[in-house]
């Protein structure tokens, strides 16, 4: 946590965590973002040990994007 979001190799956030999602089969951390960069393609860099790597930001959850799984506390969708 607390890696430097970059854009333009000026510090403008902090990602918040991060991990590899097995689910989704990328990288992905969460991070705060000023509102103009807080928007659905915008790119920005990430900073982890040292190196820099690409980051696009995406618009909700890459796994369940509905929160379907959230509403089915029964377990009725298996």
């Amino acid at each position: 946590g607390n890696n430097a979001l970059l854009r333009n190799g000026e510090t403008v956030g902090r990602a918040t965590s991060g991990n590899y999602g097995f689910r989704t089969g990328k990288s992905l951390a969460l991070g705060m973002l000023p509102p103009e960069l807080a928007v659905p393609g915008a790119e920005v860099g990430i900073e982890i040990l040292d190196r820099t790597f690409r980051a696009t930001v995406i618009p909700d959850s890459p796994f369940d994007p509905g929160n379907e799984r959230l509403r089915d506390v029964n377990g009725a969708n298996g």
